[in-house]
Formats: C-alpha cells, structure tokens, sequence
C-alpha cells in the first residue's frame, strides 16, 4: 500500500489520503448513529476525551513533518554535494595531456549520463543499480596518467582524492535510499488520528436541540452539523498526513528528489554542452567508453 502511494504524483496521493480519510469519519458517523442509536445527554462530553487526543496528534504530526523534512534537507545536501564532487574530477582532468583529460572526461560524461539515466529511476523503486565498471574505468583512467612531471603528479594525487570522496559519497546516498521515518511513527499518527475522527461521533453539536416539554432521552440530533464536523476534522488530519509521506523517502518516490542537479553541474564544468564528444577530444564519448571495456547502453 506504502510504495502505491509512493508511485502516485504528489496531487493525486493527496486526494486519495484525504478522500480516505473523509470517507472512514463519514462513514464511520453514519454506523455509529445507526447501529449504536446514540441520544443526545447519553454520551458523556467527549470534548474532555477529545482534548488530549488533539494534544497528542498535533505532537506526532510536528516530529512526524519535521523529521520528514529534515531528512529531505539532508539527502539534497548530499546529492548536490555528491554531484559537485564528481564535477570536480572533471575539471581537475584539465590539467592532464590531450589523451588523459578526453579519456577521463568522456568516462565521467557517460557515468553522469547513466546515472541520470538510470540509476535515479531505479531509485524510485528502491533498487540501488551498480555501475556496471563505470567507476572502476574512470578510477583505472586516473591510475594510468602518465606523469611528465612534479605538477601532473600533483594533479593526478589532487584528482584521485576527490574521486575517493565522491566515491565515499555515493555510498552515502545509496545507504539513503530506502530510508525513511519509523513505520510506528506513522502507525502512531494513523491510530491518533483515526481516535480523535472517533470522537466527533460522539459529539453533540447542539443542532436540533428538543423543546423543554419533550423527553430529553429520545432525542437524536439531525446528521448533517454533526458530518460537517466530522468531515472537516477528517479533512485536516487527512492534509497533514499526506503531507508528512510526501516528505518522506526523498529518493524512493515519483516526485522525490530529481537528478537535475547532476546533468546541470556536468554542463557547467565544461566548457560548451557535452553531446557526443567532449570538447577538444579526437573521438566520441563512446569510443572511449568503449576502449575502457564498458558497454555505452549498460
């Protein structure tokens, strides 16, 4: 049920959490007053009962919210971090020979583009997709410069370290994945929040109040205030727990956290666009791809 709503666009998950919602109070007013035969002055004020379940829902709806976001906070961080860290090994390739920099440049093209490609929608589903040797390839490309000297030395040292950070901060967003808040947090809120719709059964709305000459007992307030009610708290508590599941998981949902980050931080190191072939190089991004031994369409 919890990855269904995942898959929906955020507008549409909202309308089924809250029309569901509406539906369990107007439907559960209606059973109880028809099976239950309730009679205005049987029922204890509820208001007193009602009072501390709203105290309590208001306090898992804050920790459920923000937690929500905080991690949503977090995971952007680190996505825009992680892009920003594999944008860098592309720059610092500049400081190698023609041969190295394509070689290294066009490798990290192809990874970026996989990456957009295919690992973000796999990630929508909670599946962590390997690389298939993209990584291992650019990090045999950086090995393999060959140093003219103390600088290229240096720049293939500075170069290597970033790499092994970005390669520490995949891992990262990998483990992130399918985190989310604790099920019991939402548990909790789904049961406060079905508790306190259950006690506007029992409300009276003081509509359709009998006059002073007539039995006290037999009395039963007309449906509609009561539902207007019933509804309306429904529709509240329906609102803010869709809201909290549309914050959670940021990766693993259809209108979780984008790669656009990734392709734009690419198209900002280089110089021109990146199409076919990195600028300034012999061959295409393939055929570089290629002679690393890793299949473009992998």
């Amino acid at each position: 049920m919890r990855d269904w709503l995942d898959g929906l666009p955020a507008a549409p998950r909202i309308v089924v959490i809250v029309a569901a919602f509406v539906a369990f109070a107007c439907v559960g007013l209606l059973l109880t007053r028809r099976f239950l035969h309730l009679r205005v002055g049987r029922v204890p004020r509820v208001i007193l009962f009602a009072v501390p379940l709203i105290e309590f829902f208001a306090v898992l709806i804050d920790l459920t919210i923000a937690g929500a976001n905080e991690h949503v906070m977090s995971t952007r961080t680190l996505e825009a971090v992680e892009a920003a860290r594999i944008t860098t090994v592309y720059r610092q390739a500049e400081a190698f020979g023609t041969d190295d920099r394509c070689r290294i440049q066009s490798l990290i093209d192809d990874y970026v583009n996989f990456t957009v490609d295919q690992v973000w929608p796999a990630q929508r589903h909670g599946e962590i997709v390997d690389s298939h040797g993209r990584l291992s390839a650019i990090q045999n490309a950086i090995v393999s410069v060959r140093s003219d000297g103390p600088a290229v030395a240096g720049a293939q040292d500075a170069i290597f370290g970033q790499f092994g950070d970005y390669s520490d901060l995949r891992r990262q967003r990998q483990a992130e994945v399918p985190v989310g808040l604790p099920p019991t947090l939402f548990y909790g809120l789904l049961a406060a929040g079905a508790a306190l719709i259950a006690s506007t059964w029992l409300m009276d709305t003081g509509a359709g109040r009998h006059r002073s000459g007539e039995r006290h007992s037999a009395a039963v307030p007309p449906a509609g205030p009561q539902l207007i009610v019933t509804a309306i708290v429904a529709l509240f508590i329906g609102v803010f727990v869709a809201v909290g599941l549309s914050l959670d998981h940021p990766f693993k949902r259809r209108d979780g956290l984008s790669a656009k980050p990734w392709r734009q931080a690419l198209e900002m190191a280089s110089d021109s666009p990146v199409g076919d072939r990195v600028p300034g190089c012999p061959l295409t991004i393939a055929q570089y791809v290629g002679a690393a031994g890793v299949r473009p369409g992998a």
